[in-house]
């Protein structure tokens, strides 16, 4: 389903695929991330996006835009968004937009693409935690989740039959 929600107000990060199920969800997840990304890293992400970051929840497994070969955008897969705990998908986030960071601070093509994975790997890490997020995410279902995800198997059971 075509959406075009915007996710965080003021800023061009735009739900374009999804279902109307996913809007709420994804804005108060997107809101919570982009609050604690400092300014000068918000400039870095939305200039290595071309100014606007397309959101789209796709069927398949999740592609980071370097895998889909895409700068502007980020692909969820419908599984995380419907069955993982909230910060996990937070974390999933905060991933891509610091690599978006990193990205944008490492200016030389070539180096980037010759740059052992590990060194890049650190420094997203880094970011990551700068920002105050873990290396690692620890997956904690709350209450809140359980019933959200209760309640999307529900709706793909009510889409199925």
């Amino acid at each position: 389903m075509y959406l075009n929600h915007q996710l965080v107000p003021g800023f061009q990060i735009v739900l374009r695929n999804g279902e109307e199920r996913d809007r709420e969800y994804l804005a108060s997840v997107f809101t919570e991330v982009w609050a604690g990304i400092p300014e000068k890293d918000r400039a870095a992400i939305l200039g290595r996006s071309y100014g606007r970051i397309t959101v789209d929840v796709q069927k398949g497994a999740a592609k980071l835009r370097h895998m889909a070969g895409k700068t502007e955008g980020l692909e969820l897969s419908r599984i995380l968004v419907d069955t993982s705990p909230r910060n996990v998908l937070i974390h999933f986030v905060a991933r891509d937009f610091a690599g978006r960071v990193h990205d944008f601070v490492t200016t030389k093509a070539i180096a980037h693409q010759t740059e052992p994975r590990q060194n890049a790997k650190r420094r997203i890490i880094s970011i990551l935690e700068r920002w105050g997020y873990p290396r690692k995410v620890h997956p904690e279902l709350t209450p809140a989740d359980e019933l959200r995800i209760q309640a999307n198997q529900a709706a793909v059971q009510r889409e199925q039959s």
